[in-house]
C-alpha cells in the first residue's frame, strides 16, 4: 500500500508541477513580448521625438536663414536709396541695431572687398585682416543671391566659437560684397536643449563627415584651435546605414541607442543619444511587476491545485489504503461508505465493501457475530506463536451455557438463539480490543487472552460469568429465567493454539462435574 500512496504523491506531484511549468513558461512569454513590445514602443517614441526635434531644429535653421537673407536685402536697400554708395557708418548703425534687437546674434558684418570690413559690434579687426579670405566670404561668392551657413569656427574678432549665415550684398557700381551673420554655438546648443522633448536623450548635431557640430558636453563641443571631435567611422556609419537607430557604444564605451534624424537645411545630422540602461529600466520594472503577479497567481493556483487533488487523488487513496490495511491486520469491523467517495474511487470502494462483506460472513459466526470456529483458530493462532517468541503470558478460556439443550426443550430454538447473543454480547462488552473470542461450537464459546496471567484471566472468567448470570430472558410463556456458564481456564505450555484449548476443555468438563456455574484452571496431569 505504500507504493500506493507514493504512486499518488507522485499524480498529485506531476500535476502541480506541469500547471507550474507551464503557468511559468506563460508567465516568461508574457513578460518577454510585454519587454519586447515595450522597448519597440520606448523606440518609437524616442524616434518620433528625435524627428520632431530636428523638424524644430530645420525652422530655427531656416528662420535664421531668412533673417540672414532678409538684413541682405535691407543692405541692398540702403545701396539703392543713395544711388549705389552707402557709408559705413549707415551700415554699421543697421548691423548694430540689428544685434541690439535679436540677443542669439554674436555679430553681423559685411565685407565689400579685402579693405572694407564693418562690424555691428564695432570691434577692431587684427592687422592685415583680409575678409575675402574668410570661409563665410569665399563660400557666399559661390552662391550669389543665395544664403550660406558656414560649419562653426573661431571668430577672429571674438574670440567665441560661432556659425556664420552670410549672403552676398550688391553695390550698384558692380562691385559685389558679403554679409554675415554670427550665432554663438552655445545659442544653438540652448536653443535645441529646449526643443528636446526627451529628458532621457541627449543630442548632438553631425556634419556630412562626422564630425560633431554641437553636443551637450563641452568637452565634445568644437575646440578654440578649430579642431572637432569626430565620430569613429564605424559608429558613423553604423548611424548612416541604421535607417532611423541602431544600437552601439557611445563615445563613453556605454551601450546606447543612437536615434538621427536629417537636417535637410543644412545637410547634417541631429543625433540622439540614449543609453539602454535608461531605456530598459523602466521597462525592466513593469517587467518584474508582471513576473511578480504571475509568480504570485501561480502559487496560488499550485496551492488550489494540490488542495484540490489531495482531495479528489490523495485522500481518497490514503483512505481506500488505510481501508485495506485495517483488512490486512485482521480488523473485523471495517467501515467502508462507498457514497464518500466519488467516481473510479467509488467502485474501488464498493468492491472493499463487499469484500469486507464477504471476509466478515466467512469469518464470523451469523448468530453471535463472534469469529467461527476456524477463523478463531487461524487469528488465535498467529497471537499465540507470537506470544511463545516473545515469552509473554496468556492464557484460553473454553466456556459452555450450562442446560442449554434445556433452554432450547422449554422455550423453543428462538428463545435458545438469543441466549447465545446474549452471552455474545457480554463477551464483546467485557473482553478487551487485543484478546480473540469466537463461537466454537453449538452452546460453546472460546477465548484467547494474550498477555494475560492466570491471576488476571480467574478475575475475568469470574466477570464474564457473574454478568451472563445477571443476563434475563424471556420465553413465549412463562416469567423471565436466567441462565449461567461454565469455564474452563488453561494457562500450560502447549504446543499450539488447538493443544492450549484442549487443556482448557479439559478444565471446562471439570467445571461441569464440579456443579456447574464456575471457573476451574487446568493444572495439568499428576
Amino acid at each position: 500500500m505504500n507504493q500506493e500512496k507514493t504512486v499518488s504523491e507522485k499524480i498529485v506531484r506531476l500535476l502541480v508541477w506541469i500547471t507550474a511549468l507551464a503557468f511559468t513558461l506563460i508567465s516568461l512569454g508574457t513578460a518577454v513580448l510585454v519587454y519586447q513590445l515595450s522597448l519597440d514602443g520606448s523606440i518609437t517614441s524616442l524616434r518620433a521625438a528625435s524627428d520632431a526635434l530636428a523638424a524644430d531644429v530645420n525652422g530655427w535653421f531656416q528662420r535664421a536663414m531668412a533673417d540672414c537673407a532678409q538684413t541682405a536685402r535691407i543692405v541692398d536697400g540702403l545701396y539703392d536709396f543713395h544711388g549705389g554708395v552707402s557709408t559705413v557708418d549707415e551700415r554699421r548703425h543697421v548691423y548694430k541695431a540689428l544685434v541690439a534687437a535679436n540677443k542669439q546674434y554674436l555679430d553681423i558684418y559685411d565685407s565689400v572687398g579685402p579693405q572694407e570690413f564693418i562690424s555691428g559690434v564695432g570691434d577692431t579687426v587684427p592687422a592685415g585682416f583680409d575678409a575675402t579670405r574668410r570661409v563665410w566670404y569665399i563660400e557666399a561668392m559661390k552662391n550669389p543671391g543665395k544664403t550660406t551657413i558656414v560649419s562653426p569656427y573661431i571668430d577672429i574678432i571674438t574670440g567665441q566659437t560661432c556659425m556664420t549665415f552670410a549672403q552676398t550684398i550688391s553695390p550698384n557700381d558692380g562691385s559685389r560684397g558679403v554679409m554675415g551673420v554670427d550665432i554663438t554655438l552655445d545659442q544653438i546648443r540652448d536653443y535645441i536643449g529646449k526643443a528636446n522633448t526627451n529628458p532621457k536623450s541627449r543630442f548632438a548635431i553631425v556634419d556630412d563627415n562626422g564630425r560633431i557640430i554641437m553636443h551637450p558636453d563641452p568637452a565634445l563641443m568644437p575646440r578654440q584651435d578649430g579642431s572637432f571631435t569626430t565620430l569613429p567611422p564605424h559608429l558613423w556609419q553604423e548611424i548612416i546605414n541604421s535607417g532611423g537607430s541602431t544600437l552601439v557604444f557611445d563615445l563613453y564605451g556605454k551601450p546606447s541607442y543612437y536615434i538621427s534624424s536629417p537636417l535637410h537645411s543644412m545637410g547634417w545630422r541631429i543625433v540622439s543619444v540614449v543609453r539602454l540602461s535608461e531605456v530598459i529600466e523602466p521597462i525592466i520594472a513593469v517587467v518584474a511587476l508582471i513576473v511578480a503577479s504571475f509568480a504570485v497567481i501561480i502559487s496560488c493556483i499550485v496551492i488550489m491545485l494540490k488542495s484540490r487533488l489531495n482531495t479528489l487523488v490523495s485522500a481518497p487513496l490514503d483512505s481506500l489504503r488505510e481501508i485495506v490495511d485495517d483488512i490486512t491486520a485482521g480488523s473485523d469491523h471495517v467501515l467502508v461508505e462507498p457514497d464518500r467517495y466519488h467516481a473510479e474511487f467509488r467502485l474501488f470502494a464498493e468492491s472493499f465493501k463487499q469484500m469486507c462483506e464477504l471476509r466478515y460472513t466467512a469469518s464470523h459466526d451469523g448468530l453471535s457475530g463472534l469469529l467461527n470456529r476456524s477463523a478463531f483458530f487461524s487469528a488465535a493462532e498467529r497471537d499465540y506463536a507470537l506470544m511463545r517468541r516473545q515469552g509473554s503470558p496468556g492464557c484460553a478460556l473454553m466456556m459452555d451455557i450450562d442446560f442449554f439443550k434445556k433452554v432450547n426443550d422449554t422455550h423453543g430454538h428462538s428463545v435458545g438463539d438469543k441466549v447465545i447473543v446474549g452471552v455474545a454480547a457480554v463477551l464483546k462488552e467485557r473482553l478487551r480490543i487485543t484478546d480473540i473470542s469466537g463461537r466454537y461450537g453449538g452452546e460453546e464459546f472460546c477465548v484467547w487472552l494474550p498477555n494475560t496471567d492466570r491471576q488476571g484471566a480467574l478475575v475475568l472468567a469470574e466477570e464474564l460469568r457473574h454478568s451472563v448470570a445477571a443476563l434475563q430472558f424471556q420465553g413465549e410463556v412463562g416469567p423471565p429465567f436466567a441462565v449461567t456458564i461454565s469455564i474452563g481456564l488453561a494457562d500450560a505450555e502447549a504446543a499450539n493454539i488447538g493443544a492450549l484449548l484442549e487443556y482448557a476443555d479439559q478444565a471446562l468438563y471439570q467445571a461441569k462435574r464440579g456443579g456447574r456455574n464456575r471457573v476451574d484452571v487446568y493444572v495439568g496431569k499428576e
